[in-house]
């Protein structure tokens, strides 16, 4: 088995990566939109168990 040359261990230089981000755009996870706190504590009313008690 081959040993990798040492500039495939490096990455992409800095002038790569500002080459990568204008061709691909930049790689940003957005988070789900969730519900608000109150509309899943108002949710649990609905429960029938929660009714009859």
């Amino acid at each position: 088995m081959q040993q990798p040359s040492s500039s495939r261990l490096s990455g992409l230089t800095q002038s790569g990566v500002e080459q990568s981000r204008r061709l691909h755009a930049a790689n940003i996870l957005t988070p789900c939109k969730r519900d608000p706190w109150w509309k899943l504590y108002f949710e649990k009313f609905d429960d029938p168990v929660i009714r009859i008690l």
